[in-house]
């Protein structure tokens, strides 16, 4: 995975190429077709391309815990959960599962990236935390 640093107040991050995977769970929608992602249905699989130019923020986190986070081993993670949330955000699979969903293939690649201790820890922080700062702005 390709991408610079950028100088943005809400982005850190800019994908310099296009980023595809699969993941092996049928969604309940027809296809979403993006200006800077996209989800196609495979069969049992859905591959997602997120295209050059997407910008994220890397992983979120409080303020203190940022920079001890926020490293190239959690990045792809970052990215593929930020995607699937813009996603629902968006109105484009808009099921709750979805969010639990986004939340396990988030630590489905930290897995693949680091190891199942570190996997599960950022998991359960993502899920606590998501619950705090969705309750803090609706």
């Amino acid at each position: 995975m390709k991408y610079k640093k950028i100088d943005h107040p809400q982005w850190r991050y800019e994908l310099t190429e296009d980023v595809e995977f699969t993941v092996k769970r049928l969604f309940d929608y027809k296809g979403v077709d993006e200006e800077f992602y996209n989800f196609k249905r495979n069969g049992l699989s859905t591959t997602v391309t997120v295209k050059e130019g997407y910008r994220w923020d890397g992983v979120t986190a409080p303020k203190k815990f940022k920079g001890l986070l926020d490293l190239p081993k959690f990045r792809k993670a970052a990215l593929i959960h930020d995607v699937f949330l813009q996603a629902i955000y968006d109105d484009k699979v808009v099921n709750e599962k979805h969010l639990s969903f986004a939340h396990k293939v988030f630590r489905k690649q930290l897995t693949v990236d680091t190891n199942i201790f570190v996997a599960y820890s950022m998991y359960i922080g993502l899920v606590l935390g998501h619950g705090i700062w969705h309750k803090r702005t609706s």
